[in-house]
């Protein structure tokens, strides 16, 4: 999504639609196991999902380590 599609891509946006923004960045760390399930896209894109009133049950999750994919919190 580069500068010239932004404005593009939230005019597309529903009254209170959500744009979420996807990054493969941050791979150098992860094993090559791990880097070839995100290239493929056969892994999971998210692990779980929280309403905002859990938040704190989704940082405990984050912080624990224990998953693989993005936690969302869902308002």
């Amino acid at each position: 999504m580069g500068a010239s599609y932004y404005q593009k891509n939230l005019d597309s946006l529903n009254f209170d639609g959500r744009l979420l923004l996807k990054f493969r960045s941050g791979l150098r760390n992860r094993s090559l196991e791990n880097k070839a399930l995100i290239v493929s896209g056969s892994g999971e894109e998210f692990y779980k999902s929280f309403p905002l009133s859990e938040a704190s049950k989704a940082h405990q999750l984050m912080e624990s380590s224990q998953h693989i994919g993005k936690i969302l919190l869902l308002p």
